[in-house]
């Protein structure tokens, strides 16, 4: 059966989905806020309304904030979100519509074990806007799944090792538990719950294994041939780091076999 899909946010990992896609068969169209001369996407830019044109089987949601302000997250995740639904509308379909959102929406910040039940608090504006765009998708009326996604990297996404060449990597203070999942494996979770006959509302989306950032950290140095001895000065966390131990069972249970279950395996492939 030829399946046809839009993704409404080509960007990393939109645009390695569409080429997955396409590979296996699908007919896809890829959009984005502005587009160069000869790339194939269209342009939407969900900040306003707009029209949706073809008939989509599937409809990925994955905008991403183009800042880390309080106008951008309200522009990609609220304000996107209604302009989008508000299409679909329009056009007459009825698509499953999958919303990629963020393990950050949870409010365990203890370590704590975090399944699909766990709580949710706004902690930030970007928290806040997440959930907005969740509660938004959930009372569409549309066959939809929402995919919490937790650190994402892989080829052109490696922070961690940048900071370690660069020597600007600190073993933590306190102890943090960090989550991560490869990109190969964004795009496999993605394309599994599209193909899903009756997939639940809600998946985390992360590797079988949430690791102490430093052991993380001092793993990859030794790697790279550099030594991590430094600790911070004073007790920090990122902006998209909380301490949390994700579980991904209910997405093993659904089926889906992980290319890197765990951040050695997926580190490796980007060395």
């Amino acid at each position: 059966m030829n399946l046809s899909a839009l993704i409404v946010g080509c960007g990393y990992v939109g645009s390695r989905l569409k080429v997955f896609l396409e590979g296996n068969g699908w007919k896809v169209c890829g959009a984005r806020r502005s587009v160069q001369s000869g790339d194939e996407n269209i342009t939407i830019d969900v900040a306003s309304e707009f029209e949706i044109s073809g008939h989509y089987d599937i409809i990925f949601y994955m905008v991403s904030a183009g800042a880390y302000t309080p106008k951008a997250y309200d522009t990609a995740y609220s304000v996107g979100v209604s302009n989008t639904l508000q299409a679909i509308r329009k056009s007459g379909q009825t698509p499953r519509i999958i919303f990629v959102s963020s393990t950050s929406v949870f409010s365990e910040s203890d370590g704590g074990l975090v399944t699909e039940e766990s709580p949710t608090r706004v902690t930030s504006f970007s928290t806040e806007a997440l959930l907005q765009g969740e509660k938004k998708i959930a009372a569409s009326g549309l066959d939809y799944c929402i995919l919490r996604l937790s650190g994402i990297y892989g080829p052109g996404r490696n922070p961690l090792i940048d900071q370690i060449k660069l020597k600007r990597a600190f073993l933590k203070k306190e102890p943090v538990i960090s989550n991560r999942i490869h990109i190969e494996d964004c795009v496999g979770v993605l394309h599994h719950l599209a193909l899903l006959d009756h997939p639940d509302r809600l998946y985390i989306g992360t590797d079988s294994e949430p690791a102490p950032y430093n052991e993380v950290l001092t793993w990859l140095a030794k790697k790279l041939s550099f030594d991590v001895v430094a600790k911070e000065s004073e007790a920090s966390r990122s902006t998209h780091m909380s301490n949390k131990l994700c579980s991904n069972a209910k997405l093993l249970r659904a089926g889906y076999n992980f290319i890197y279950p765990n951040f050695r395996e997926g580190l490796l492939s980007c060395l």
